[in-house]
């Protein structure tokens, strides 16, 4: 408990560091007609989330607390998602040039984790080699820009890590007994937990897109590690991400579907204008989190323990996403 607990100090002193250093370099994300924010705020508090969180990974190693495995698939490819969305709030380089170093990145991935894990639809299971190669690409890259989509609001991002880490790897560890496995996501969360402090319920820093990007690439990243270890924790992790995947990509499917540059920023996700409905960052964020803890959580333990497969499941979690999204006019002016 005391590495968790010094994990959350060390990032809430890096983020009030970052926090300073931008506010005296004058590198503030400028509100504009798209944002839910009224005033400049820092941008760059992911920052502390990246150094604590790679930072914490080689300690493992080092204490033998993690296997090299594990830090070949994270590690450098985590780093270089890192360095791009640092860059990107620099000098906001092109989306096809980020697309592309995402592409890499996730390639970097499945090549140490040995390709996508078991993936079983009503006892069937999903076997395109070489075509799997390409769907687990296209989960990384996709769960890494929905991040992106959907860090508007104060606190959602950290908190979405935060609780689904937590809750999938008490998952692990109650029905699966991966003890040690789910260490990283546990000091994860903690870490999430420090940067918290200083972005909710009223936001004095942002994640960044080296912030959001990153935490959004590690998410996608445990899909398919987890998956690896039981073929049921890749549809957990799906369910638990329910509101992130359905709002991001029913919002993009109609922004395509009505002919709108869907790589530009906008102020249409569901969670946006729920925002907007009921004038306050705070709730929209707790609503949510009280989705994942009453609606997908019990779900996901469905999952776990073999009363419902996990395909079942994660429909049975869209499904009411789903209908929210459209009764919200998710994507339409």
């Amino acid at each position: 408990m005391s590495i968790y607990f010094s994990l959350f100090f060390l990032t809430f002193l890096l983020t009030f560091f970052f926090k300073e250093i931008a506010i005296k370099r004058n590198n503030l994300d400028i509100p504009n007609e798209r944002s839910l924010h009224t005033i400049p705020v820092p941008r760059n508090g992911g920052f502390s989330i990246v150094i604590i969180f790679l930072s914490c990974l080689l300690f493992f190693y080092f204490n033998s607390l993690t296997s090299i495995e594990v830090i070949k698939t994270i590690l450098p490819a985590s780093f270089l998602i890192a360095l791009v969305g640092y860059l990107d709030d620099l000098y906001d380089i092109s989306p096809l040039v980020r697309l592309l170093f995402h592409f890499f990145s996730a390639f970097l991935v499945l090549c140490f984790m040995g390709g996508l894990p078991k993936i079983i639809i009503f006892d069937f299971e999903l076997n395109l080699i070489p075509g799997n190669f390409i769907i687990g690409l296209l989960i990384i890259v996709w769960v890494t820009n929905l991040f992106n989509f959907m860090d508007g609001i104060n606190g959602l991002a950290g908190s979405q890590v935060v609780v689904n880490n937590l809750i999938v790897g008490l998952i692990s560890i109650i029905y699966f007994g991966l003890d040690n496995f789910v260490l990283i996501s546990f000091s994860l969360a903690a870490i999430c937990s420090g940067f918290l402090i200083w972005n909710f319920p009223n936001a004095k820093v942002f994640l960044g897109d080296v912030g959001s990007s990153f935490l959004g690439f590690l998410s996608g990243t445990f899909f398919l590690l987890y998956g690896h270890q039981h073929e049921d924790l890749f549809w957990i992790w799906l369910i638990m991400f329910g509101v992130f995947i359905v709002d991001s990509t029913y919002t993009l499917i109609i922004r395509a579907f009505n002919k709108k540059k869907v790589y530009i920023a906008h102020r249409l996700h569901a969670y946006q204008k729920a925002t907007v409905i009921l004038n306050s960052h705070s709730r929209v964020t707790l609503i949510i989190i009280a989705i994942n803890l009453v609606f997908l959580t019990p779900i996901s333990i469905f999952v776990a323990m073999n009363l419902i497969d996990g395909f079942t499941g994660v429909c049975l979690a869209y499904l009411p996403l789903l209908i929210i999204a459209m009764r919200l006019k998710a994507g339409q002016e």
